[in-house]
């Protein structure tokens, strides 16, 4: 619990044994005024299962933000239901996931926006490759009390090889008749001409593949204020993305 005007910053990390089934469960509350910032990291799990529930309440002029970054594994799912239920509440959901080699990461989230003037921002980008599997699933669902809400959802996949997959299901669900909402989804291959001409300027060609992946999933990571988390989950990805050579 944030209690009212306070600024709180949690950072969580979950792994798993090998062959594990693990299934947990975090409740927050973000009281009047206060503001959380909380950043979920999950280890890749080959063999194992791991499910995690988020519940979410933010009360008036609060504000959520939350960014999970997902490695995937044999089942790996981390599901945010939360409740916008102050005026004014903002609330910001940033993911990224990068499966491979059989791997399967499952995002889903639900949004209740019931107060009126508040904002969602959400972002989710990921990458599929080695016969990976990612799985995005958002909906935005707003009251009719929730006048003058401002909500946006967008997820952008990227698929690296013909034995990846990705799956997507943006919703809106709106029952107030004073709102900007928009959801918009996207799901394409490492662009051919940004590589040709990264190549073109002496750039070899594993080198100009991580980068671009790289570039595309960094703008998710962007509202991570601990300079020092946000540079060890970086060098996480470069690291991971070398798969792809």
């Amino acid at each position: 619990v944030a209690a009212a005007g306070v600024n709180v910053r949690i950072h969580e990390h979950y792994s798993s044994e090998e062959q594990a089934i693990s299934a947990m469960g975090v409740d927050y509350v973000v009281g009047p005024g206060a503001r959380q910032e909380r950043v979920i990291l999950i280890d890749e799990a080959p063999k194992s299962v791991l499910l995690l529930s988020s519940g979410v309440t933010v009360h008036e002029t609060g504000e959520f933000i939350q960014t999970v970054v997902s490695q995937g594994g044999k089942l790996v799912r981390h599901e945010t239901q939360l409740h916008s239920a102050g005026k004014g509440a903002r609330v910001t959901l940033n993911a990224a996931y990068l499966v491979g080699k059989g791997a399967q990461a499952d995002l889903t989230t639900r949004v209740n926006m019931h107060g009126p003037d508040g904002t969602l921002s959400q972002l989710t980008k990921g990458i599929a490759y080695g016969g990976g599997h990612g799985v995005f699933q958002g909906k935005i669902h707003v009251d009719q009390a929730a006048q003058k809400t401002d909500a946006k959802m967008t997820h952008k996949g990227m698929i690296i090889d013909e034995k990846s997959e990705i799956d997507a299901k943006p919703e809106l669900e709106i029952y107030a008749d004073d709102v900007e909402c928009a959801h918009g989804n996207a799901i394409g291959t490492l662009d051919e001409m940004a590589l040709f001409y990264m190549q073109q300027r002496g750039l070899p060609e594993a080198d100009a593949r991580r980068l671009l992946v790289e570039s595309f999933l960094d703008e998710t990571l962007a509202e991570i204020s601990h300079e020092k988390t946000a540079g060890t989950i970086r060098d996480l990805m470069s690291k991971r993305l070398k798969d792809l050579v």
